[in-house]
């Protein structure tokens, strides 16, 4: 069984939730929660069929939880990293990783520690477009 946890559904995260969706309704995940302060809106996102919640730390304690996508204001991508991969679960940051290279350096050296996997979103960086782009350059 794979879990995913979604902290943050603005602008952005309104996009990862409909890709989560996607990956759950094809069976390539089997357990999504959605998580945003704004209880409106996660709580529309997730309809009727996503669990949903206000306190990203329920999702940081939930077992059945193995991953979490962080989607949120940028300033706080290190510190939800941070405790995301020391509550044992692998990471994905949209970008920017963090708001230093200082910061970036140690989520990455505790997710080593950790033995978690930490990535970050690079949108269109393969979209075929950019592709074409650079063919063109």
């Amino acid at each position: 069984m794979t879990g995913i946890g979604l902290v943050g559904t603005g602008y952005w995260g309104k996009n990862h939730a409909r890709n989560w969706r996607e990956m759950l309704d094809e069976g390539i995940i089997d357990n999504l929660v959605f998580c945003d302060l704004d209880e409106g809106r996660v709580k529309e996102l997730a309809g009727n069929d996503i669990r949903w919640t206000t306190d990203y730390r329920e999702i940081l304690n939930d077992p059945s939880i193995d991953a979490v996508d962080i989607v949120t204001p940028s300033n706080t991508h290190y510190p939800l990293g941070l405790q995301a991969i020391s509550a044992g679960k692998d990471v994905f940051v949209e970008k920017p990783l963090t708001m230093s290279s200082e910061e970036a350096e140690k989520l990455v050296e505790a997710a080593e520690e950790n033995k978690r996997i930490l990535m970050v979103g690079h949108l269109f960086r393969y979209h075929p477009g950019i592709a074409k782009v650079k063919e063109m350059i």
